[in-house]
């Protein structure tokens, strides 16, 4: 491994997460093959601000605490994980978080569910935003920047969807560390074939790559399922993110765009929309293996991967069989889609 240091960062993870596997799920997608199925539960990395944001914000507020920051504004859905972690530690923290929500504002005495409710709880300030205002997100941000300027005299730091930046990429570069480290130990096998994530805006895929790249583990594939977008736009979010924090932190480390897995094809009607058949997945590997999945990313995530390793010999042969999922949260996220569950759940014979 080349020799290089992590940047400064906070210590608001609880790590390092557990690695087991899969046992049922091992079984099932057998079939073509023995392949052994691991899951890193970096849905365990805290109480309420639990997922994989956490890991990128523990760099990314540092700037925050160092600059002497008051506010914190970042953005994403009406459900985004990364939104609820970003309150929750910005409260931890001491520090007005404002969120950026792309969607309406929920009428006066409608029920608010799920990552929404504990945003409101946790005291962060929402702006309610439309498509165009969150498609231009960086002039959304400095004209409400320049309202805090000019009313409190105050510079707020920016947090982009997802964590996904060159910072916030140092998260799941640290986060390879963390797995080498675990391996050849409890059970584990010496290494994996392929690790395999949700891609939502690229920073999770992109730490990786370039953490993979860090620790020799070429042989190991890092393949991300994206849950919006195309596989070629978010390919080169992933290659962006990854040259932009090998640049920025001069990591002795190459990056080979063939080394972009992104797999099309299982994001479903939509971004935050899911089918009946997924839903049934996600309440059968509750059953099964004791591991909850929310519908947005890691459920459709883990849904793409047992589907390609019971595909084809082909298909299956990519990933290799000694396969590693990182769990990434959403567990809030479930109680926004609780009528679909419970219709999956009923309509397979549940109680």
């Amino acid at each position: 491994m080349s020799k290089f240091s992590i940047p400064d960062k906070l210590n608001l993870a609880q790590t390092p997460t557990p690695i087991h596997r899969l046992a049922a799920l091992s079984q099932k997608v057998s079939k073509l093959g023995k392949v052994d199925l691991f899951v890193k539960r970096d849905d365990l990395t805290h109480g309420p601000a639990a997922g994989n944001k956490i890991r990128k914000l523990e760099f990314l507020l540092v700037e925050a605490i160092e600059k002497g920051k008051k506010v914190v504004f970042t953005c994403g859905g009406l459900q985004s994980n990364h939104a609820r972690a970003t309150a929750v530690l910005c409260r931890q923290l001491g520090l007005e978080c404002v969120l950026f929500l792309r969607g309406a504002q929920p009428l006066p005495g409608s029920p608010l569910q799920g990552n929404l409710l504990i945003d409101y709880v946790s005291g962060a300030r929402l702006r309610f935003i439309t498509d165009a205002a969150y498609d231009d997100i960086r002039k959304t941000f400095f004209d409400a920047a320049e309202e805090y300027r000019v009313r409190d005299g105050v510079t707020p730091l920016f947090i982009p969807e997802g964590g996904s930046s060159d910072v916030g990429a140092m998260g799941y570069i640290d986060a390879f560390r963390e797995i080498t480290e675990q391996v050849g130990k409890q059970g584990l096998p010496g290494r994996f074939s392929s690790i395999v994530v949700a891609n939502g805006s690229g920073g999770t895929h992109a730490g990786l790559l370039v953490g993979r790249n860090l620790y020799d583990w070429d042989e190991c594939k890092i393949v991300s399922f994206n849950v919006c977008r195309t596989s070629n736009e978010m390919s080169e979010r992933v290659k962006a993110v990854a040259l932009g924090a090998i640049q920025r932190f001069r990591l002795p480390v190459s990056l080979m765009a063939a080394d972009i897995h992104v797999i099309d094809g299982y994001a479903g009607p939509g971004y935050a929309q899911a089918t009946p058949e997924l839903y049934q997945f996600i309440a059968q590997v509750a059953r099964e293996d004791g591991i909850l999945l929310d519908p947005v990313y890691t459920g459709k995530a883990l849904w793409g991967l047992v589907s390609e390793l019971t595909a084809s010999p082909e298909r299956a042969r990519f990933f290799g069989d000694r396969v590693l999922f990182i769990h990434t949260g959403g567990f809030a996220s479930l109680f926004a889609h609780s009528d679909a569950l419970v219709s999956a759940v009923m309509g397979s014979g549940g109680r």
